[in-house]
């Protein structure tokens, strides 16, 4: 059997209203949902969640590809996955200090938040920066390998 074989693979789709961000094979994949991380396998059981912030990675191969993922929906079937994010956005394109000053701000502003709805706003706000700077410090070890 060769690695595209639909036993040994899974098909995934990636994608945002603007655009497909990904369509192939792969081995493995990794998402970011509500109710914790996700690791899809061959064979793996339907489910339908919601995309929490937060990196997306999928192998091919030996071979890792990450990414920054917010909002939307994704399916799993038992070959099949798609991901249909409000936010897509591969790992290469993220500059890492400007995700570092983004989380500051974003730790600046929940500390000085004096409501309710302001301290959520600004919590989603910091979670969201510390999920693009952790897809962009692990690209970078990645690199550094």
């Amino acid at each position: 059997m060769d690695s595209t074989d639909p036993r040994r693979s899974v098909r995934l789709s990636i994608v945002t209203a603007q655009s497909e961000l990904f369509r192939g094979e792969v081995d493995t994949v990794i998402l970011p949902a509500q109710a914790g991380e996700i690791c899809v396998l061959p064979g793996h059981t339907p489910l339908l969640a919601r995309i929490n912030p937060g990196e997306g990675r999928y192998r091919i191969g030996n071979e890792w590809t990450y990414l920054f993922l917010e909002g939307g929906f994704l399916e799993i079937q038992p070959h099949e996955v798609t991901v249909l994010a409000d936010t897509a956005v591969r790992a290469e394109a993220i500059d890492a200090q400007a995700a570092a000053e983004a989380v500051k701000q974003a730790q600046k502003r929940e500390s000085k938040a004096q409501l309710p709805y302001d301290q959520q706003l600004a919590q989603l706000e910091l979670m969201r920066a510390l999920a693009m700077l952790k897809v962009a410090e692990d690209m970078l070890r990645k690199h550094r390998r």
